[in-house]
């Protein structure tokens, strides 16, 4: 007979919440194309690690904020914080830290208060980015081509920007991607075909943001800087409405993978 007892002290429960994110974190599919209000559920998590330090620009983090839509499609955005030095020294050595910086402006956080805040908590206060809201924009490179995926013949084609199909020829074949390979080289086959035709190819697409037309951030930056606050380093996060109304999107295209773009 089996013998549990040990686990009975101490039995911690999840809470519905919890399961109930977890749950649809399962089985939310990617952002596509278009515009859209998102909203920052948390981050996320690779080889057991939110956050990687780094020796960019004499010593900076890099970590990926997770966004949902209303439609439950989420995306990891990847940003690099500063800690040796200010975002201006910072941007002149990496165009990574120009990138995160306009982020955050758009979304209304303040890279000041934001970076004191990371440095006096280990880190810790990057959780309290949970619930900012904004504006996410995906687009194709309008000079490119892309892969979409077919659902009905379970393979993938080359498309323009504009999400039109090749008629004939070689380019209008099924392309060879192995999920087998690392991200780096499973579209080697597609970006050769392109190259013999003389297209280039993208497998990612450009994502920028926007600021929210109506929802305010600003209990989120006040969080922040409570961290900085020489009277408590302790804060509660803020009470946040996670429901976000539908917004429309501008030619949805058909899902890609967007998981494996992330640089971390």
């Amino acid at each position: 007979m089996l013998d549990f007892s040990k686990f009975r002290q101490g039995f911690t429960k999840d809470s519905e919440a919890d399961l109930n994110e977890l749950t649809a974190s399962k089985k939310s599919d990617p952002i596509p194309e278009g515009v859209h209000e998102v909203v920052v559920i948390g981050l996320t998590e690779k080889d057991g690690k939110k956050i990687k330090m780094l020796d960019r620009a004499g010593g900076s983090i890099g970590f990926n904020i997770l966004v949902q839509n209303a439609q439950r499609q989420q995306q990891a955005i990847y940003m690099e914080v500063p800690l040796a030095m200010p975002f201006k020294a910072a941007c002149q050595q990496s165009y990574v830290f120009v990138k995160t910086l306009k982020f955050l402006k758009f979304m209304g956080i303040d890279p000041n208060v934001l970076r004191e805040s990371v440095i006096i908590s280990n880190g810790a206060s990057l959780d309290l980015l949970k619930g900012t809201q904004f504006l996410l924009i995906n687009s194709w490179d309008s000079k490119s081509l892309h892969l979409e995926y077919d659902k009905t013949y379970k393979a993938y084609y080359f498309v323009t920007s504009q999400g039109h199909r090749f008629d004939s020829g070689e380019m209008s074949v099924p392309v060879n991607v192995d999920k087998n390979k690392p991200y780096e080289s499973r579209f080697s086959e597609a970006h050769a075909i392109a190259k013999q035709h003389h297209y280039t190819l993208t497998t990612q697409m450009q994502s920028d943001v926007e600021p929210h037309p109506t929802a305010s951030n600003a209990s989120i930056n006040e969080a922040l800087a409570a961290v900085g606050s020489k009277d408590t380093r302790k804060v509660t996060p803020p009470v946040i409405n996670k429901t976000i109304p539908p917004f429309p999107v501008k030619k949805p295209t058909a899902p890609i993978e967007t998981d494996e773009d992330i640089p971390f």
